[in-house]
């Protein structure tokens, strides 16, 4: 099946030239290949046209397999009442994927998280999730009050009394899990620290290390970064691509696409388009500048990292 790309206007929940396109790969052992040749365009005189010797080319592609389905929505609409938030969705998360979800506030990406979690059910349409579907999640803000004295390895500990019963005492099981997942964050040494005087980025980290103490098969992050300076920031990211590398799947919200870029196989771009594609796609010439409406380009700072840049008028 052909790899589809969607572009959709999300005013009042209408459809706005959609580029057809199967969602992402239903079937696992399908290989996803790009053809990367340039389209040569003829002006009226027959003249080719000059182009940009600065004009990036998107990376070579490498052929690879997505693993099997965990979550896939067929034409799904999702709102409140009777209101669409956004246009119709199909897609497909696979195990083993990085989704990254980029938008500005009040584009639905709240809305989009719910539905996965299953907390929100669609106006339309069908979501699928596979059974026992077993989430990390890490929200935008930890709701933790500080003024209660609770250590790093106490805050861990929480995602653990789900998979039993909250009245007994964790046992070696979940103090084996805990101290793992304080070793996959880089906190091993800061399980018996108050969790209140750690710094901005440590405290992320311990948020994801709840996450993974329960075992998840997906690691659902909202805005993981948000508020942070760029040390913290770039140090988080890396840490949920090393994850991903490691085969968690990834679904991370965030409002900064640079964030992402270099880091997501595939993308949910919510603006006043909504485009769903991989990697080479958003890297082509024009792409980004199609779906946000404003003259974005691609730069390559170094080679195979790519940063979208805003140019002026």
């Amino acid at each position: 099946m052909k790899s589809d790309y969607q572009v959709f206007s999300p005013i009042r929940g209408q459809k706005r030239g959609t580029l057809s396109i199967s969602c992402p790969y239903p079937n696992p052992l399908q290989f996803l290949k790009f053809n990367m040749k340039s389209t040569k365009i003829k002006s009226n005189n027959k003249r080719k046209s000059q182009t940009d010797d600065k004009t990036l080319s998107p990376p070579e592609p490498q052929i690879r397999i997505r693993g099997d389905n965990l979550i896939e929505f067929r034409d799904v609409l999702l709102g409140y009442g009777k209101k669409a938030i956004l246009p119709p969705l199909s897609l497909t998360v696979c195990r083993g994927d990085f989704w990254g979800v980029v938008g500005p506030n009040g584009t639905g990406k709240t809305t989009l998280l719910k539905a996965i979690l299953g907390l929100l059910k669609p106006l339309s349409g069908r979501i699928k999730i596979t059974k026992k579907l077993r989430y990390g999640y890490v929200p935008q803000k930890g709701n933790l009050d500080e003024i209660f004295p609770l250590r790093v390895k106490d805050v861990v500990m929480m995602s653990r009394f789900s998979l039993g019963s909250p009245l007994l005492p964790p046992g070696k099981e979940d103090e084996k899990a805990v101290e793992k997942a304080l070793k996959e964050v880089g906190l091993s040494d800061f399980a018996l620290s108050p969790y209140k005087n750690l710094s901005g980025g440590q405290k992320q980290r311990t948020l994801i290390a709840r996450a993974l103490a329960g075992n998840p098969d997906i690691l659902v992050l909202d805005e993981p970064t948000n508020g942070m300076d760029i040390k913290s920031e770039s140090s988080i990211i890396d840490l949920i691509s090393e994850l991903n590398r490691n085969g968690i799947t990834v679904i991370l919200v965030t409002h900064l696409l640079n964030l992402v870029l270099n880091h997501a196989g595939e993308f949910l771009l919510l603006g006043d388009r909504v485009f769903m594609g991989d990697k080479p796609s958003i890297l082509k010439n024009g792409s980004l500048s199609s779906i946000y409406g404003s003259n974005i380009s691609i730069i390559e700072y170094k080679p195979g990292n790519f940063m979208a840049e805003l140019q002026g008028s």
